[in-house]
């Protein structure tokens, strides 16, 4: 979830809609669900980013030249 209801609506929306329908405001739409995941693209409600292997080896490349440097300072 990407904001808290109550953050987002306030506690009193929130209780109020749960009361009259047993149901979290918001919860399943965009406004709470969706988000922008780096170059991946927007995801909606249920949608998950898919990660290939090549997505992973960037960063590791990076840590391990970021490691050396550390170590080169002890």
């Amino acid at each position: 979830m990407k904001v808290c209801p109550i953050q987002r609506f306030g506690m009193p929306a929130v209780m109020e809609h749960y009361v009259a329908t047993g149901e979290v405001l918001g919860k399943g739409t965009h406004l709470l669900e969706g988000y922008t995941f780096l170059e991946r693209g927007y995801f909606g409600p249920g949608e998950l980013p898919q990660f290939d292997r090549q997505f992973f080896e960037i960063p590791m490349v990076a840590m391990r030249s970021g490691s050396s440097s550390s170590s080169k300072r002890n």
